[in-house]
């Protein structure tokens, strides 16, 4: 993102990043990536109004009706459902690395790889 870019979001108030740390920001991407690309990309939209319409749909479709393979095969939403039934203690630990918790003799741990 240019100088310039930033600036203007700066001055209209627009977080650039949803999370405080680089790595942490991938997940949100993912998912940005996944809604531009999948869904809004492939639909003719005319208006604002009419693109946050559709923002709404496409991520009520994604979080309640399109299945994650990262998910067992459930969706966010059913996810989220079945989590609250797992006691605390019996739930699978996920870590997140980031730089405050990184391996520092892995350098390969926080890298980021593009193909």
């Amino acid at each position: 993102m240019s100088d310039l870019e930033t600036d203007r979001l700066d001055r209209y108030w627009v977080r650039i990043s949803m999370c405080r740390e680089v790595y942490e920001n991938a997940h949100i991407e993912r998912v940005n990536e996944t809604v531009k690309n999948q869904y809004l990309n492939r639909m003719v939209i005319s208006s604002e109004k009419e693109l946050r319409q559709k923002v709404d749909q496409v991520m009520a479709a994604y979080n309640t009706k399109r299945p994650h393979r990262s998910l067992q095969g459930m969706t966010p939403a059913g996810y989220e459902a079945h989590l609250a039934g797992v006691p605390m203690q019996q739930r699978v630990p996920m870590k997140i690395y980031t730089t405050h918790n990184a391996d520092p003799t892995d350098p390969n741990q926080l890298k980021l790889m593009f193909t």
